[in-house]
């Protein structure tokens, strides 16, 4: 009875490890930040935080009929963007850009934990243009390099799958199973 319920619990073991759990996707639109000054880690719920040495100001375009809603974000001395991701990122897109029909230039950079170029994407365009990166894995920060004025919104990445390493519980119990397995095909070598 104790053979059968090891043998059991190694299936499960099994399962377990053989689950692929799908990538965790977020959206930043900026639209909660409605008479609000932003902050550096205003959005760290989600994983994201921006650079602290940075002051980050409400772009304000509520007459907006574009995608982009009615607010976004900038920096208030037009400064370059940064945002740091508390998990491996492996996809990111957001537009880039202003409504103030001025033609601007930016460049999206990528970089990983060590601070390697990963990617980069430029657009430009007198109002709104999308910038995005996919199939880069382990992105940790990123930076908005710009050419005129610029505001981000509609930020989206897609974290990494949760389980490229298995957490402590799921190896013990892939541990048992497989003794379970042993114990099981030893008994059956015996009978």
């Amino acid at each position: 009875m104790l053979n059968r319920l090891i043998a059991s619990l190694a299936m499960a073991a099994a399962g377990l490890v053989a689950v692929v759990t799908p990538a965790a996707a977020a959206t930043v639109n900026f639209e909660d930040l409605r008479n609000v000054t932003p902050t550096y880690d205003r959005y760290a719920s989600k994983g994201l935080t921006f650079s602290a040495n940075t002051s980050y100001w409400v772009y304000d375009h509520s007459g907006s009929k574009s995608a982009a809603g009615n607010y976004s974000l900038g920096s208030s001395g037009w400064d370059n963007i940064t945002g740091y991701f508390s998990v491996a990122v492996n996809s990111l897109s957001m537009l880039v850009g202003d409504e103030g029909n001025d033609f601007d230039r930016a460049t999206l950079n990528v970089y990983d934990s060590a601070n390697h170029l990963l990617a980069s994407a430029s657009g430009s365009g007198t109002s709104w243009f999308s910038l995005s990166v996919n199939s880069t894995s382990n992105i940790a920060r990123f930076e908005i390099i710009q050419s005129g004025a610029v505001a981000i919104d509609n930020l989206n990445f897609s974290a990494a799958a949760a389980n490229s390493v298995p957490e402590p519980g799921t190896l013990a119990l892939a541990g048992l199973g497989m003794v379970g397995v042993a114990l099981l095909r030893r008994r059956r070598q015996q009978a």
